[in-house]
């Protein structure tokens, strides 16, 4: 009884061998149509503008930092007061002090 080592009835390798090479050429034409549309994509923008070289604009900075103070100071009243959140459903506000106290005494 001949041993072909392998099983010969399974596989058409011509067909697998020509699938390959038109995948092979399907890959390299794909590659050949993109760069051929980078190319005529590049020619009808011009010159990049990337390519000068530019500082950026400077920040603009406040010279007076008025608005993070008063943000800051609205923001400290808040917390130091009492106060309604929603009257209708009964919600309070009260001194972060006062609610680190009622925390730290376990009520």
């Amino acid at each position: 009884m001949p041993n072909p080592g392998h099983e010969t009835t399974d596989v058409n390798t011509r067909w697998m061998g020509r699938i390959l090479i038109l995948l092979a050429f399907g890959g390299v034409l794909t590659q050949i149509i993109t760069g051929g549309l980078f190319l005529a994509l590049r020619k009808l923008e011009g010159p990049s503008k990337m390519n000068s070289l530019r500082d950026p604009p400077s920040p603009r900075l406040e010279i007076q930092a008025t608005g993070i103070e008063n943000l800051r100071a609205e923001d400290r009243k808040v917390l130091e007061s009492y106060g309604w959140i929603d009257r209708g459903a009964g919600l309070v506000r009260i001194p972060i002090d006062a609610a680190m106290e009622r925390v730290a005494n376990g009520q």
